[in-house]
């Protein structure tokens, strides 16, 4: 009787630490998920902020530019930022992002935009991105040299 008492404690106890086990790994893997998931919502409203500039910044001139910016109705200038929701294509809402923009100084273009993403499951689990957007100058794709360049395609003939 007491050997069958201890099997049965020595059992229990290990099931006991396999369960807890399992159960650690299963959270945790949930965690990192949301985590993942988190980081990439951030992502798309970085992407979605440059597609954003694209269509209302580029190709216009600087004084076109710098109303822009001074207008105050650049989407993530006010104060609270802006926040989207992002949906899952196969329907449902995955979750949201926040931007914070920081407009460019005079005489410069860089537009700083930070994103905060998290998902609808975790919404205490967030990521944060900040990155700096600016215009490329003309100097950017200029060449100096001191010899004959050509550039293109060489072609050789026969004959």
């Amino acid at each position: 009787m007491i050997y069958l008492l201890m099997t049965a404690t020595i059992g229990s106890v290990i099931l006991l630490g396999l369960i807890t086990f399992v159960v650690s790994r299963d959270k945790n893997s949930k965690y990192a998920a949301s985590r993942e998931q988190s980081l990439e919502l951030s992502e798309s409203g970085i992407y979605w902020y440059r597609w954003y500039l694209a269509h209302n910044v580029e190709g216009k001139t600087v004084q076109q530019k710098k109303d822009f910016w001074a207008s105050g109705t650049a989407v993530g200038t006010q104060s609270g930022g802006y926040t989207a929701s992002q949906n899952d294509p196969e329907g449902g809402e995955l979750g949201k992002y926040k931007l914070e923009v920081t407009p460019p100084i005079v005489g410069s273009t860089i537009v700083t935009v930070k994103s905060t993403g998290w998902t609808d499951k975790s919404p205490n689990v967030k990521r944060t991105i900040q990155v700096r957007f600016r215009q490329p100058a003309w100097c950017e794709y200029a060449v100096v040299a001191d010899d004959f360049m050509r550039s293109g395609r060489v072609r050789k003939f026969s004959g």
